[in-house]
């Protein structure tokens, strides 16, 4: 319809539409992922994997997010890149949906840090915020199925309430688990632990 103006003007809102198609295809695949999971469909295929590069592949979905939410990005990737067996889609969307909360419940401060390291014989992957926090009683509920906070800053953010169980079966498929520590009013870290894979 000819209503853009400049190639800057076009580009902003090109970069727009695929900031919200990406929102709209993550709750789709959280659907689609939930509704295998119940009828016992869900099959990954692991293969070991660099997960610094996982990391930086995903991370890059959400530039657009970050630089218009104004967001600070600091990332911690071991080098060399500790390796794990993982299903590199499944671990996309997991980490897809940390990111995602870590940007939807961050308040004043405007931050995000990601840590990859090995620690032990496990490789952990951390999504750090400095948001509104979540409370000590809550926090083994929130990865349940539908959860949804009953009360406070937390319970304000729309939500399915179906990301944290994706990525808790995701991580316990993998053999591995998922842990949180947080505390209200100054954020919250979501680590993501899995059984390492010896670099070649």
């Amino acid at each position: 319809l000819n209503r853009l103006g400049s190639p800057s003007d076009r580009e902003e809102y090109f970069r727009i539409i695929e900031s919200e198609i990406l929102k709209l295809s993550m709750m789709i695949d959280r659907i689609l992922e939930f509704s295998k999971i119940e009828v016992g469909l869900k099959r990954y295929h692991p293969e070991a994997a660099d997960m610094g590069g996982l990391v930086e592949e995903t991370l890059a979905h959400f530039s657009y997010e970050l630089e218009r939410g104004g967001f600070t990005l600091e990332r911690q990737l071991e080098a060399p890149g500790p390796r794990a067996a993982v299903d590199p889609q499944g671990f996309s969307l997991a980490l897809l949906n940390l990111v995602s909360n870590a940007i939807k419940y961050s308040d004043g401060e405007r931050f995000i840090g990601i840590r990859v390291a090995r620690h032990n014989r496990h490789v952990e992957v951390s999504v750090s915020d400095r948001g509104i926090g979540i409370p000590r009683g809550e926090q083994q509920r929130i990865f349940e199925k539908f959860y949804r906070i009953g009360s406070g800053p937390v319970a304000k953010t729309k939500g399915a309430g179906l990301g944290l169980a994706l990525v808790k079966h995701f991580a316990e498929a993998h053999g591995g688990a998922v842990r949180v520590s947080s505390s209200p009013g100054k954020g919250s870290t979501f680590t993501i632990v899995l059984p390492a894979v010896e670099n070649a």
